[in-house]
């Protein structure tokens, strides 16, 4: 068995998997246990998008699932940190419903073939880093200013990723 073929998707799989294990942690206060989860499940959204690119080992399942794991990652720890970290990680959760939404319209509803951009991914790096930072600051208090300031940069990348993809499904519309 080729393992270069399958392990993007294997990783990927991983992450969505991760997702409950992720809520459960958190919802029993085990903090530790839910960072880390939602870490190592960040890297790997990282990692099989540069083996699957490498490797030129894309494919349909990957490229379907692994958005759906990406964003099923993000927005459940958002909603967990709103309710109770952070009020204000309410406007990435709405804007990264936004994004998804775009997303599922270019894809699957226009049929237009999409490309992630690369302010795309800097947004979801600084997604990750920002959530990251807000799980350990409520655990080890940090500096809330700081989480403060990541949750407004990614709130700024959201809003560029969106006029990116909006531009871009605009100029492509059938």
């Amino acid at each position: 068995m080729n393992i270069k073929k399958y392990l993007p998707n294997i990783l990927t799989t991983l992450r969505l998997l991760s997702v409950p294990i992720f809520i459960l942690l958190f919802l029993l206060k085990i903090y530790v246990g839910a960072i880390t989860i939602f870490i190592c499940a960040s890297i790997t959204d990282f990692i099989d998008g540069f083996l699957a690119r490498r490797w030129k080992v894309i494919s349909k399942y990957g490229s379907i699932v692994d958005p759906i794991a990406d964003k099923s990652l993000m927005i459940s720890a958002l909603i967990l940190i709103t309710i109770f970290f952070n009020k204000y990680a309410v406007i990435p959760i709405i804007l990264e419903f936004t994004i998804a939404n775009l997303n599922y319209n270019i894809h699957i509803k226009d049929g237009i073939k999409f490309y992630v951009a690369y302010i795309g991914k800097c947004k979801t790096a600084l997604l990750m880093i920002t959530i990251s930072y807000i799980l350990l600051n409520n655990i080890i208090y940090i500096n809330k200013l700081i989480e403060y300031i990541l949750i407004i940069l990614t709130i700024i990348f959201q809003l560029l990723t969106l006029f990116k993809y909006y531009k871009y499904k605009k100029k492509n519309k059938k």
